[in-house]
């Protein structure tokens, strides 16, 4: 009778758990909108701003067989959570893979049909992303705010099935463009996080992989601060414009720059937008 009772009762708690990220959560109090919110569709980017509730993320998931006590199944990705009903911005666990627990990602459910996992965004100068590579492999920051989620969950996230990116831009005047690749693979720690994107569209130009000819490379590895992977002969671009980022052999973007940066080279740059010597205002790049 008791293993009977604790078997329901699991199944209640994972029944409240589903209903409350779906926005039937009774006596919950929204937490405080994100900086940075993009809007529904059509439109492929603006900047409503919308509540969302946090979900706490679950302890370590044990296998289990048919007289176990049943478990909350968490989704691979946030369309994942999509596909189950949930249409609220906010910060949800996540599972794409078997090797290790879930964790918590911000969720886009509004813009271009949602279901997007944020795995980087940039609103403030409050963090600095001039980091070493154990940083940029981790993640850090605040994913309500400025944060990356790290080259490691971003693998997880992509190494399974096909992945589109999308890029939110939005300069000083409050003006905003977007980059949508519908291929982008990223490979794993022993190929240095090297990533492949293609299937350019969009309004900020295609300013990703390319070399000092402004040529499209087909793939391109990460590099940061202190380690130097690119194909630039005479130094580190990772270092000379202080955040870490796929260069190839010359600076053509980096989200990753520095946040109001004097020099040149040195900010949160897309070339195809607005240059080389513009650092932009906000940023978010998001998978689905």
């Amino acid at each position: 009778m008791r293993s009977r009772s604790v078997f329901f009762l699991v199944y209640f708690l994972c029944f409240v758990l589903l209903e409350c990220v779906r926005g039937h959560c009774p006596d919950v109090t929204p937490s405080p909108s994100p900086a940075w919110s993009p809007s529904p569709s059509p439109s492929p980017y603006s900047s409503s701003s919308k509540q969302f509730s946090y979900v706490s993320s679950l302890s370590d998931i044990q296998d289990t067989n048919v007289n176990s006590i049943p478990v909350c199944l968490v989704p691979f990705d946030c369309n994942g959570w999509l596909e189950e009903g949930v249409k609220r911005n906010g910060v949800y666990p996540i599972n794409p893979s078997n090797e290790e627990p879930p964790f918590q990602v911000y969720c886009d459910m509004e813009t271009d049909g949602g279901g997007w996992t944020v795995f980087q965004q940039r609103v403030n100068d409050s963090i600095s992303f001039f980091r070493n590579w154990s940083s940029y492999e981790e993640g850090f920051g605040s994913l309500t705010s400025n944060f990356w989620l790290g080259l490691s969950k971003l693998y997880h996230l992509v190494n399974r099935r096909n992945t589109t990116l999308l890029i939110l831009l939005e300069d000083h005047n409050g003006n905003k463009a977007y980059a949508k690749y519908t291929t982008f693979i990223v490979s794993d720690s022993t190929k240095e996080y090297e990533v492949n994107a293609s299937g350019y569209s969009g309004t900020a130009g295609d300013s990703l992989l390319h070399d000092t000819k402004g040529t499209r490379k087909s793939s391109v590895k990460f590099s940061s601060p202190d380690r130097d992977n690119d194909n630039w002969v005479d130094g580190n671009l990772g270092l000379n414009h202080k955040g870490g980022w796929w260069f190839d052999s010359c600076l053509h973007s980096n989200l990753n720059g520095q946040y109001n940066a004097s020099v040149d080279g040195e900010g949160i740059i897309w070339e195809g937008w607005k240059g080389k010597s513009y650092s932009l205002k906000k940023t978010v790049m998001m998978i689905r």
